[in-house]
């Protein structure tokens, strides 16, 4: 991660329009040197030299000179912060989160921004990069707040010290929760802006309890700040913080940014610390950093150009399946064998962790459905007294279709679970911070390169053992050879459940659980999650999409038929654009009658024999709440419709691509 933060003094503050508009001379571009703590990369300094402020050649060779500052600014421990920072503070990260070392990014970055410079980091994720902003931020914060604002009658909305921009909800939320447990006994109070969410409900509780942290996205947080009703106001703002910046710009967020940011105070009449975040150092990110901070700031670099980055450096295993039927049973068994060596293994390795995985699928639509297949796998299939092949580990679900409220429960619980596994879409695949994931698992290629390492970044952080497994169907080759090429991915052949003609019958234990748990599914809801999967596959197998689908449909899921279709790969003359995948039309417009479709008494609901606990462990019932963990009703009438809070109602590949 890159990190930016801005220098204390006022007078030469630059800001996005009044940058924009002075004249490039000699003498201002000479103000651009970086008195940075560690040399800026050939790479850095050229961009820069792009930028609507420009390095001089002295500038820039003042900068390749630079020395890194290390000694006594350096800090090891946050014991040292003692007589620093609040003394709240260091006993809230040393007793209550019980953190006492610091990461590399932590030490080298608090130390030269506790006195409000500005510095351009550069470290890796999940390095303890968020907790490295925001002691600088929350100490900036308390400083300037008189003791009598802490009496909660005079806290108010209008005051707002600092903000905090995300590009995703998940993250916001999680700084936000890890500013909490900062500040918490200080009085300083954080609240959240973030789309998707009750925006009344939010303002009420700024304007309750106050609010001097602001964590939010770009869209809500300019809407919050542009009504002139909402009463969220920064005239004293401190610090101003953008997490994740090449994403921001990325997603198309540089336009709310910069309306954002005209809604602040002038900074040459009240000064504040600016805070960048970036994964990499394009154009566009280093053109937002010259016109949001100011001349003066500081370098520091945390990665070593001779260690491997974690895509380079990670177990990375890939197994080719038969088709895409083979998929769910093939993790399935993946899982089981882990599990089952675990102890026998734990004894050679004692850092050996319990089975914690993601596993990403790429459509919401079928990471629901896995979710809920495995949730009703059973270890005699038709059995309900058998119990679930994975005993009391927790299964969790997240998604673009789960409201906000159940997205940060459901993270908050796979956060502290010891194991479990989370079906994830993508809206985990970048920031979030999952400690001791110990697999990442991916069905089907991912859409691109950068998708696949992101994903791929959730495991083996703070240098943590982890690894990845990608199943990919045999015809996806092609595609992931373009797509994945020169990463370190090995073929795996010991899941023999991957290579099962599943069309011709051929079967197993672990697959006759998947098709026993699948039929609890409505049909409706295979349905659905066929013809999304449907969309992403036609450009990845190409001409094989049809048959793939087919048999993923009928031989993996259990389907009488596979679905009608609509795109280029399914369109043929006659049907306006949409064409089914083998079989005729039956009821229901080809999927035939629901009564066919394996009813188990009220659609699928089984008794209350499979417990799994609370938040994700199996109880005397083992259902699920709302926020996608398993509570006190198993019964799934309907085939287990769920509603928009995650809740259920009653009802051979060549080797030469891998690295082999």
């Amino acid at each position: 991660m890159l990190v930016a933060f801005r220098r204390a003094g006022v007078s030469h503050a630059l800001r996005a329009s009044r940058a924009l508009a002075v004249k490039t001379t000699s003498q201002r571009a000479a103000q651009w040197i970086i008195p940075s703590a560690t040399p800026i990369t050939q790479t850095l300094r050229s961009s820069f030299h792009t930028s609507p402020v420009r390095f001089s050649v002295s500038a820039a060779q003042e900068a390749e000179n630079a020395v890194p500052t290390t000694g006594s600014q350096e800090l090891v421990n946050f014991s040292q912060l003692q007589g620093k920072i609040d003394p709240q503070f260091v006993d809230n990260i040393t007793r209550r989160m019980k953190i006492t070392t610091m990461t590399d990014v932590q030490s080298k970055t608090i130390a030269y921004t506790l006195d409000g410079s500005d510095c351009l980091g550069q470290a890796k994720t999940g390095t303890g990069k968020t907790l490295a902003f925001l002691v600088p931020v929350v100490q900036k914060v308390i400083a300037g707040l008189p003791a009598s604002r802490f009496a909660k009658q005079q806290m108010r909305a209008g005051d707002i010290r600092a903000i905090i921009i995300s590009p995703t909800r998940e993250l916001a939320e999680q700084i936000a929760n890890e500013a909490q447990r900062l500040v918490a006994g200080t009085g300083v109070q954080v609240q959240t802006a973030v789309g998707g969410t009750q925006k009344a409900m939010h303002l009420r509780k700024c304007q309750n309890e106050g609010c001097h942290i602001l964590v939010g996205t770009p869209g809500r947080l300019y809407d919050v700040l542009s009504s002139p009703y909402s009463g969220i106001r920064a005239p004293n703002l401190s610090a101003f913080v953008l997490d994740e910046c090449d994403r921001l710009l990325d997603d198309g967020f540089s336009q709310d940014i910069q309306q954002i940011a005209e809604l602040l105070p002038d900074p040459t009449k009240v000064d504040r610390q600016t805070l960048m975040f970036s994964a990499t150092m394009n154009r566009d990110v280093l053109r937002l950093v010259n016109t949001m901070m100011k001349p003066g700031f500081k370098n520091v670099k945390t990665i070593d150009e001779n260690e491997a980055p974690t895509h380079m450096s990670v177990p990375q295993r890939t197994v080719i399946m038969n088709g895409y039927e083979n998929g769910f049973a093939s993790i399935l068994e993946m899982v089981k064998n882990y599990r089952a060596n675990y102890l026998a293994r734990r004894t050679e390795d004692p850092e050996l962790r319990p089975f914690k995985a993601i596993i990403y699928l790429n459509t919401t639509k079928l990471t629901s459905l896995a979710f809920q297949i495995f949730d009703r796998l059973l270890n005699v299939p038709g059995d309900f007294r058998s119990g679930h092949p994975f005993g009391n580990m927790p299964l969790y679900e997240i998604h673009s279709k789960l409201t906000q409220a159940a997205r940060t429960r459901t993270s908050q619980q796979f956060r502290a679970a010891r194991e479990g596994i989370l079906f994830s879409s993508d809206v985990t695949a970048r920031g979030m911070d999952y400690p001791d994931v110990t697999h990442v698992i991916q069905l089907g290629c991912p859409r691109d390169r950068e998708t696949y390492i992101h994903r791929l970044g959730r495991t083996a952080r703070a240098h943590k053992k982890g690894e990845g497994w990608l199943y990919l169907h045999k015809d996806e080759k092609v595609y992931a050879q373009a797509k994945l090429a020169g990463l370190p991915l090995k073929i795996d052949r010991s899941l023999e459940t991957a290579t099962k003609d599943m069309v011709n019958e051929e079967t197993n234990e672990h697959i006759e659980q998947i098709k026993n748990a699948a039929q609890d599914i409505h049909p409706d809801e295979r349905t659905e999650a066929v013809t999304t999967f449907g969309n992403h596959a036609e450009g990845v197998l190409g001409r094989y999409a049809m048959e793939g689908m087919k048999n993923f449909a009928i031989h993996g899921l259990g389907l009488k038929e596979a679905p009608y279709f609509r795109g280029g790969m399914q369109r043929s003359p006659g049907r306006s654009g949409n064409r089914m995948l083998g079989g005729g039309g039956g009821s229901r417009g080809g999927y035939g009658s629901r009564d066919n479709y394996g009813s188990r008494d009220n659609y699928g609901s089984r008794d209350n024999n499979r417990s799994r606990g609370n938040y994700g462990s199996r109880d005397n019932y083992g259902s699920r709440d709302n926020y996608g963990s398993r509570d006190h009703n198993r019964s799934r009438g309907n085939y287990g419709s769920r509603d928009n809070n995650g809740s259920r109602g009653r009802g051979g590949v060549s080797n030469a691509m891998f690295g082999i």
